[in-house]
């Protein structure tokens, strides 16, 4: 019983795992699809030791280019660090499709993981 559940538990959120140079992001939305509105996102940045790092600067970023009779927007969030992981609250403005970058910065050394989503 309680396996099966915590499996529908997880599938109800977006997660996306990407590289960004030496590091595996993984990203975790707790909505899936993503909303409109503010998204709480859970970032777990692991370097290529297999270990946590947890003394980067990661900043989110989610992104929609301009379209006829609309301009471009663009929303930024600080991800803080919390229990070996950084949370963020972005907000995403409007549905339709977002190019999310997360920018992980650490010793002076700046890499991004991008995807995108689709709000709701």
């Amino acid at each position: 019983g309680m396996v099966f559940l915590t499996g529908l538990a997880l599938a109800k959120e977006y997660t996306v795992q990407k590289k960004a140079g030496d590091y595996t992001v993984d990203i975790v939305m707790e909505k899936n699809p993503p909303v409109v509105g503010t998204n709480n996102v859970v970032i777990a940045v692991t370097g290529k030791d297999g270990k946590s790092v947890t003394d980067a600067k990661v900043l989110l970023t989610a992104s929609m280019p301009a379209m006829p009779g609309m301009p471009a927007m663009e929303n930024k969030a600080d991800a803080k660090p919390d229990g070996g992981k950084y949370k963020a609250k972005i907000d995403l403005s409007m549905g339709g499709s977002w190019n999310m970058s997360v920018r992980i910065t650490q010793g002076g050394k700046t890499t991004t993981a991008k995807f995108t989503v689709d709000a709701r």
